[in-house]
C-alpha cells in the first residue's frame, strides 16, 4: 500500500526490539492512525513523505460473510477506536500447510490470519467477508 504520513505522533517501543511510530496516515483506500513499524528511528522528516507499506494487524475480530444484499466492494473505514477499522474482503486463500492461514484481501492488499487467531471459521477462496482490525501496522517496505 502507497501511503502518505500526514502526522507522527509517538515513537513507541515494540517486541522484538523493533521500534515504531503511532502515525496519521492516508491512502488511495482510507485515512486513520496505525502503528509503523521501521528498523529505525525516522523522526520528522517522514511527515509529508509518501512511502510503500505492507499491512499487519495485532488482531482480528467479528468475522463474518457479507450476506447477499450487502455490497461486495472492499473498503477500509476507521472505526472510535485509533487503529481499528471496519474491513471488508475477499479470502484470497487458505493454506492449509500453514496452520489454515486464511489471506483475505481488502483492495491491493493482503491480511493474513488463522482461525484461531480470528476465532472463525476457514472459508473458502472468493467469499466476500466483513471484519474488524484491531490495531493496524503498516510495515515500512521504503526506509
Amino acid at each position: 500500500m502507497r501511503v502518505c504520513i500526514d502526522a507522527i505522533d509517538a515513537f513507541l517501543s515494540m517486541q522484538n526490539s523493533e521500534t515504531g511510530y503511532w502515525i496519521g496516515f492516508r491512502s488511495e483506500l482510507v485515512s486513520g492512525k496505525a502503528l509503523l513499524a521501521a528498523t529505525h528511528r525516522v523522526g520528522p522528516a517522514l511527515r509529508g513523505r509518501e512511502i510503500f507499506v505492507e499491512v499487519d494487524q495485532r488482531s482480528v475480530c467479528d468475522v463474518r460473510v457479507l450476506k447477499p444484499d450487502e455490497p461486495q466492494l472492499y473498503s477500509l473505514v476507521p472505526l472510535a477506536e485509533e487503529g481499528s477499522f471496519d474491513a471488508v474482503g475477499t479470502v484470497d486463500s487458505v493454506l492449509p500447510e500453514a496452520g489454515d492461514l486464511i489471506s483475505v484481501r481488502v483492495g491491493d492488499d493482503l491480511f493474513h490470519w488463522t482461525p484461531d487467531e480470528a476465532g472463525c471459521e476457514i472459508f473458502l477462496p472468493g467469499t466476500w467477508l466483513r471484519f474488524t482490525i484491531v490495531g493496524l501496522v503498516l510495515w515500512d517496505t521504503d526506509i
